[in-house]
């Protein structure tokens, strides 16, 4: 009862604020088991969810596939292993997992395995290594998103992998008032991306500007402004295909570290492919913490739960 009357009590705070009168905010909280409506402030305003969804999804996920859930990705190949070299594709099969990776840390998984498919007596890949992102539908958005969202941080696709948090990091250098900011770098690189860059740099104090683009697509459209004169400033994208990108990077590990790959880094996106027989050689099983990743990819962990 303490944390009600804190939250109730945080409420009038804002609702009886003359700063926010005119503001359009709903509350009705009620007593799941009787119904009583404990505390509403206009409830019958019309106004979008937004972030308060991944409440609803998580809570989903939390009832039906318990607290103590993992998702797995497993390591898998096709063809044969002769003499240390792998006759076939190495696959990475997606199942959801919103913790593979971030931009702060290390990508330490994927030493892991890397150790595992050296442990199968691969020492070589005449083929690739393939992003198995097939679990959900290739479409990865819905067409009823609106277009200014689609290809922000905030707004990624839906995908049976994801990477780094789905987020990229647009390094830009802010120069005078009404310039156009200069884009430095991607971080983490995004081989083939193109950036089309329309951000001016203006007075204001905040940042404002925009990222479009749709997933899998090699374009990313910067618009918006932002402060001038501020040397190196970061805008926040979403990753255009994550599972391609972390084929790509499983590639370039394994080239480093003597397993020579012979073929670039693909993917597959489409259900129902027919995917043949491969064989099983690392599961990975997603982290058992508390992440801002896991709050970010609320969305693809909820489409799992209906595949």
């Amino acid at each position: 009862m303490e944390i009600l009357a804190t939250i109730l009590l945080a409420i009038g705070l804002l609702t009886d604020n003359p700063v926010c009168e005119q503001a359009n905010i709903s509350i009705l909280i009620k007593d799941a088991q009787t119904g009583k409506i404990i505390d509403q402030h206009r409830p019958e305003n019309v106004v979008p969810p937004a972030s308060v969804m991944k409440l609803l999804t998580t809570g989903a996920a939390l009832e039906m596939l318990g607290p103590s859930f993992r998702f797995t990705t497993t390591i898998e190949y096709t063809g044969t292993i002769e003499n240390g070299v792998l006759m076939g594709d190495l696959y990475i099969r997606g199942g959801c997992d919103p913790s593979l990776g971030n931009l702060k840390g290390t990508q330490a998984f994927l030493f892991r395995w890397i150790k595992a498919i050296k442990a199968a007596g691969i020492r070589a890949i005449n083929g690739a290594v393939i992003a198995d992102m097939s679990l959900l539908d290739g479409d990865a958005t819905n067409p009823n998103w609106l277009w200014e969202d689609c290809g922000n941080y905030y707004a990624p696709g839906i995908f049976a992998l994801n990477y780094m948090s789905n987020t990229l990091n647009i390094v830009l250098k802010s120069g005078p008032v009404g310039s156009v900011a200069d884009v430095i770098r991607l971080e983490p690189d995004y081989p083939g991306l193109k950036t089309i860059n329309h951000i001016r740099c203006t007075e204001i104090t905040y940042d404002g500007a925009y990222v479009h683009g749709l997933p899998y697509s090699a374009e990313r459209y910067l618009t918006g402004s932002v402060p001038s004169n501020r040397g190196q400033f970061g805008v926040r994208s979403d990753i255009p295909n994550p599972g391609w990108l972390l084929a790509t990077h499983l590639t370039k590990y394994l080239n480093e570290a003597g397993v020579t790959v012979t073929e670039p880094a693909s993917y597959m996106a489409e259900r129902g492919l027919d995917l043949g027989v491969r064989n099983v050689i690392y599961e990975h099983k997603s982290e058992l913490r508390r992440t801002s990743t896991a709050i970010t990819c609320t969305r693809s962990l909820f489409s799992a739960i209906w595949v």
